[in-house]
């Protein structure tokens, strides 16, 4: 199976300025472990909303994007 996965290597595209697939895949996987753990401390009977997806987006992703937990056209 192809990898189909989009993507671009242009330092722009990210705040620490990273063009290796690689590293920016880890930086990517770390992000998701903290918002993964940022969830399992949550209540549990907590109100799925857009805020708290929008917060979980950036708890991912925001070491990397600047866009991350924010709306995006």
């Amino acid at each position: 199976m192809e990898n189909q996965t989009n993507w671009t290597p242009f330092a722009d595209d990210n705040l620490l300025g990273l063009t290796d697939k690689n590293q920016i895949n880890e930086f990517e996987a770390s992000g998701i472990a903290k918002a993964e753990l940022y969830t399992f401390e949550l209540e549990t009977d907590v109100e799925i909303s857009t805020s708290l997806v929008l917060e979980i987006h950036k708890i991912a992703f925001e070491q990397l994007y600047d866009w991350a937990g924010k709306w995006r056209l």
